[in-house]
């Protein structure tokens, strides 16, 4: 058994400028740094959207730890606090999705 994370991000000024192309390279780069420093992290994906819909979001991370102590200690790791600070300085949308993968 496992525990899956999605998080959907979407700036709320989506007009693919290059301030916000910028920072979404930026965020992308500070995400995948995460599993370097949170080891209970099992596995770890970070995705730019490629769909140009208005109904789109810009960019997907999904990982997946074992339980849910994990996915706290994960939340709370002061390197994770530092991405969700930098993702404040931005407008944007975020949608997650937790569940548990039986079959793991």
């Amino acid at each position: 058994m496992a525990l899956k994370h999605i998080v959907f991000i979407k700036l709320m000024d989506n007009s693919n400028s290059q301030g916000s192309r910028l920072f979404l390279s930026t965020l992308s780069s500070m995400l995948n740094k995460l599993p370097d420093s949170i080891k209970s992290i099992r596995q770890f994906e970070v995705g730019m959207n490629i769909s140009s819909r208005a109904s789109s979001y810009d960019m997907a991370l999904q990982l997946v730890v074992d339980n849910e102590n994990d996915l706290d200690e994960y939340r709370n790791h002061p390197e994770h606090v530092k991405v969700l600070a930098f993702m404040k300085t931005v407008a944007l949308q975020t949608a997650v999705v937790d569940y548990i993968i039986a079959d793991y």
